[in-house]
């Protein structure tokens, strides 16, 4: 099986020392805007039109039963997880990092 671990080869390598200080800013722009988008999708659902009409209107008409309680978790999803992928991402990976550098 391939090393997965190995470091990609870099672009430009006179700029390794930018890639490695911007390496995890990077993962936090990722994060973020990840999260911006699901949040606007969300929020999106619920300004232009009522749970309900989100339910009969794009999950009803797909002939998807009990739509209206799919409607509140789709959009549970999709305005928590905006929180969750910037906060519990970040806190994953610097857990991780931590238990291999130790």
């Amino acid at each position: 099986m391939a090393d997965t671990s190995r470091e990609p080869k870099r672009i430009i390598p006179a700029l390794g020392p930018f890639y490695d200080s911007t390496r995890d800013l990077s993962w936090l722009v990722i994060r973020v805007t990840a999260g911006g988008m699901l949040l606007a999708h969300g929020i999106t659902k619920l300004t232009t039109s009522s749970i309900a009409g989100f339910a009969s209107a794009n999950l009803a008409r797909r002939g998807i039963e009990s739509s209206i309680p799919l409607a509140y978790v789709v959009f549970f999803l999709e305005t928590s997880a905006r929180s969750a992928s910037s906060s519990g991402c970040s806190r994953a990976r610097s857990r991780s990092r931590s238990e291999s550098s130790s």
